[in-house]
């Protein structure tokens, strides 16, 4: 009873198709691809029970050196196949995430996601810093992890109403 349960959690099982080289070249660098299915679920049952499936398309673009600290953007565009149970999540999440990076890959990195839904007010902004853990402690696998989330769409239970901010900290398995 002195319990803290969490709020919400989010399950996103998916399977993808992913060409990390095109052939097509922006700024001397390749731009990858990747598209697949996803069905994300709150992991909860009867009434509080949600879940959405969505088909994707998001395409990599880097710029600069690779090896280095570089800028990178990869929208990611769906469309929901089966949004019964949350019939107007278009209007608070919309039809894509645009994923802003700045980092290197074997070094920080920071990402702004930012989502903007189909009614006027309807938003989102969702910013994570990561740091691979091996840089601190060889053998140590994943990253530490800061984010901050302010907007609407981040839980299945609760995606009409907006927070107005969240701040986080821990451990991410990948970036």
């Amino acid at each position: 009873s002195d319990s803290k349960p969490f709020l919400d959690t989010r399950y996103v099982p998916g399977g993808f198709y992913y060409i990390p080289d095109t052939d097509w070249r922006v700024g001397g660098n390749s731009v990858g691809i990747a598209a697949g299915y996803e069905h994300e679920s709150n992991g909860q049952d009867e009434e509080e029970s949600r879940s959405i499936d969505t088909l994707f398309v998001r395409p990599y673009f880097a710029f600069g050196d690779t090896q280095d600290f570089h800028w990178a953007f990869s929208p990611k565009l769906y469309v929901y196949l089966d949004k019964d149970e949350n019939s107007d999540i278009y209007r608070y999440r919309g039809f894509g995430d645009y994923r802003f990076t700045y980092g290197k890959d074997d070094d920080w990195q920071v990402a702004w996601t930012l989502r903007k839904g189909t009614q006027s007010n309807a938003g989102s902004l969702d910013l994570q810093g990561t740091y691979p853990l091996h840089r601190l402690r060889p053998g140590l696998a994943g990253y530490l992890m800061g984010q901050f989330f302010t907007g609407y769409g981040e839980t299945l239970l609760d995606y009409n109403q907006r927070e107005s901010w969240s701040l986080r900290i821990g451990y991410a398995l990948s970036r």
